[in-house]
């Protein structure tokens, strides 16, 4: 599963959200065990997911303008 809504939240599988910021998912999962994360993960049943609204937020405060 990539996606779902949940209490009027979307949320992203680590695979959708590694592609959507353009990093590795080990990337992903070095920032979570680091304690480095800029996204805050949640975790449902086995899978590691994070919020649209996060990810969106990450995209626009590492916008370069060009």
């Amino acid at each position: 599963m990539d996606s779902f809504d949940l209490g009027g939240h979307a949320y992203r599988s680590r695979r959708a959200t590694s592609e959507e910021l353009g990093v590795h998912p080990t990337t992903l999962s070095n920032w979570r065990c680091s304690g480095r994360e800029p996204l805050r993960s949640y975790k449902f049943g086995h899978g590691i997911y994070y919020r649209q609204d996060d990810i969106d937020a990450y995209l626009a405060r590492h916008r370069v303008a060009g």
